[in-house]
């Protein structure tokens, strides 16, 4: 084989292999646009902290205003306390209680890293992180802190925690 034809097959396989690796990142699916805003980053961390410092009325169209359409949403039956709702985003959950005409957040849950609490924590961390950042818990079990909380909103937060790392943060309010 000369040389002239070693490299005319050379170039003949390199002109295939960019034909296939074009031809395979194509991507035929429509692309698909959805109305209003979606639970991003920076949206999210402003509610978490509008949430935590105030006690806003939120239902579920505000909710939905505010973050977009859940991934899903699961609605138990009212009971002495009201309706309860759970709205579930990618990384977040947010728990709404209705009574009577009156509707806010119960409590909202970070499940993966994606989003961040106004105290920097987030799901991974691990537990010495965290220890560092809130100090002693008010009370602990194996497997989770609680931190009660009475500024600028009295709530708990519990730290679930696998393998000495946080795998869910929950914000309770009173």
């Amino acid at each position: 084989m000369s040389f002239r034809s070693l490299l005319s097959s050379l170039c003949v396989l390199s002109l295939l292999l960019v034909l296939g690796a074009c031809a395979s990142t194509s991507d035929p699916s429509p692309v698909i646009e959805t109305a209003g805003p979606t639970a991003t980053i920076a949206n999210v961390a402003a509610f978490l902290s509008d949430v935590m410092t105030q006690d806003p009325s939120f239902n579920r169209d505000d909710l939905v205003a505010r973050l977009g359409e859940p991934v899903r949403a699961e609605t138990e039956p009212a009971n002495s306390a009201g309706a309860a709702t759970t709205a579930v985003y990618y990384g977040l959950e947010v728990g709404l209680q209705e009574e009577g005409n009156q509707s806010s957040v119960s409590w909202i849950a970070l499940t993966d890293a994606r989003h961040t609490s106004p105290d920097g924590l987030r799901v991974g961390l691990a537990q010495n992180h965290i220890l560092e950042t809130l100090g002693r818990p008010t009370r602990q079990t194996s497997t989770r802190f609680f931190y009660e909380k009475t500024e600028p909103r009295p709530m708990t937060l519990v730290i679930t925690l696998e393998q000495k790392a946080a795998s869910r943060l929950e914000w309770q309010f009173k």
